[in-house]
């Protein structure tokens, strides 16, 4: 048995070898069908290719992969850095003649060109799977900006080699290797009317929406100004046609105000000490110390729930100048205001 899966590879890869050193329809790789990242499609061999065998070989009715009826091209293309994907191909269902064994399938082939521009150079990826409910393949080591292709063939009879089956599927493939190289970015936080660049990539051509907001809706890293917080669409279409899409938010924020003074004497003004709009820093941290650098006040969030009056422990502190650190993100130190803080009794 062994003996004979192997001359059966050998033979496959030989024949395949043959062919394609010769002339072949290269616009059934040109026009085959687009697979794009994580984007499953649906598809069919209803209006697949009826003429004579792609190949134009019969290795024998064991190779029925080969000898194609109803078969149907698809293509996806590995990115910059290429790897590994996985393919599925599922969902199957088949109609056929019911004289016909395992006409409720289709076989699957993998195979991609040295020389891309003329579809030259043969190289099977993945030989014949025959499934009549789920194939799947993992394809490892996959070339950079490389195209691949599927062949797809409605699968009939060992004995009769009438290959009239037709099916519906659908396809999707995953992996680092074909996941494309792009991003909106990240959340971005500022001011009201202040200007800023985004800061997003890509290997496509971008569009961000909505349009009015962008000096240039066709770049990766536009400068825009915002009044109030507002998502940002991002798509990109690559050269193959497939098409992403990804989004941010940008949060518009009234900027800090400290007050310098606190007069803790319960008439209602400056009772505790203010510090306006840190209601839109929640993940702030704040630091208040005597003069002599002992910490006497820490809060992450500073509001109407979480203030300084003028006390530690309980106890009113005595007049003088405190001094506060505020980080608008306790898990980060990029944006910190120092100060003071007059306490009068």
């Amino acid at each position: 048995m062994m003996k004979f899966i192997l001359t059966l590879f050998f033979l496959i890869n030989i024949s395949l070898s043959n062919f394609y050193s010769q002339t072949h329809p290269s616009n059934l790789f040109e026009n085959a069908e687009q697979l794009c990242f994580d984007q499953l499609l649906t598809s069919n061999n209803l209006n697949a290719n009826s003429t004579s065998s792609f190949l134009n070989v019969n290795f024998d009715s064991l190779i029925s992969c080969f000898d194609i009826v109803k078969s149907t091209f698809y293509k996806f293309n590995t990115n910059e850095f290429g790897g590994n994907a996985e393919l599925s191909i599922n969902a199957i269902s088949c109609t056929g003649d019911s004289n016909i064994i395992f006409q409720n399938s289709i076989e699957v082939l993998v195979f991609t060109f040295e020389n891309q521009s003329s579809f030259s150079n043969f190289q099977l990826i993945e030989t014949c799977s025959l499934s009549s409910s789920e194939i799947m393949f993992s394809l490892n080591n996959l070339l950079p900006n490389h195209s691949y292709f599927l062949f797809v063939n409605g699968y009939s009879s060992i004995d009769t080699l009438v290959l009239n089956s037709v099916c519906n599927y659908n396809l999707n493939i995953l992996g680092s290797g074909v996941k494309p190289y792009f991003s909106a970015g990240n959340d971005i936080y500022t001011f009201p009317n202040s200007e800023f660049q985004l800061n997003a990539f890509g290997q496509g051509v971008p569009v961000w929406y909505p349009d009015y907001f962008f000096d240039s809706t066709n770049s990766y890293n536009p400068v825009l100004t915002l009044g109030e917080t507002t998502e940002l669409l991002l798509t990109m279409e690559e050269f193959n046609g497939c098409s992403y899409k990804d989004s941010l938010k940008v949060f518009v924020k009234n900027p800090l105000v400290f007050h310098n003074i606190i007069t803790p004497n319960n008439d209602g003004i400056n009772d505790i000490w203010v510090v306006d709009n840190s209601e839109n820093y929640p993940q702030c941290q704040v630091s208040i110390f005597d003069k002599n650098g002992v910490l006497i006040f820490n809060s992450i969030g500073y509001n109407n729930f979480k203030y300084w009056d003028g006390s530690l422990n309980g106890s009113f502190l005595a007049a003088g100048t405190y001094y506060y650190i505020f980080n608008s993100d306790a898990n980060s130190s990029d944006d910190l205001f120092q100060g003071f803080i007059t306490l009068l009794r």
